[in-house]
């Protein structure tokens, strides 16, 4: 295996991991947006009663 296939795997490993991880950030950042637009729907259903 030469230097330039060792380097290209190492690069695929490594644009792998951040995409893993920008995945997770996305997918906890849509769960959040979730939760605050629920608890003002519950707070306007609050008010209404």
């Amino acid at each position: 295996m030469t230097y330039a296939e060792i380097m290209r795997r190492y690069g695929m490993l490594v644009a792998l991991t951040l995409l893993g991880g920008l995945s997770v950030a996305a997918c906890n950042t849509i769960e959040g947006a979730g939760e605050d637009i629920e608890s003002v729907g519950e707070e306007i259903e609050d008010d209404a009663s």
